[in-house]
């Protein structure tokens, strides 16, 4: 907000260029713009903000995506785990 009580409005795009996030990976930020703003990428936050979103892109592809985006800001790990088998019966104790 500036000294004179106006706020100025800044794009997403604008948004990544701030200091304060270019922290995080640059390869993570380009990602970040393809999928949600890039006229070229699949330009997420423009379609779902004003109902442009059309049906087939709204899949499990896209959602992992979103999630993956979610996961490495918040920093989640994904770790493999040595869970037995379904069918694999559980050891008696």
């Amino acid at each position: 907000m500036a000294s004179d009580g106006t706020q100025k409005e800044q794009t997403f795009t604008e948004f990544l260029k701030n200091e304060f996030v270019k922290v995080l990976p640059e390869d993570y930020l380009y990602l970040v713009d393809y999928v949600m703003v890039c006229q070229l990428g699949l330009n997420l936050r423009n379609n779902v903000a004003h109902g442009l979103i059309e049906m087939p892109v709204i899949n499990k592809m896209t959602a992992l995506i979103v999630l993956y985006i979610y996961f490495v800001l918040f920093g989640f790990e994904l770790v493999e785990t040595n869970e037995p088998d379904a069918e694999e019966p559980a050891p008696e104790i």
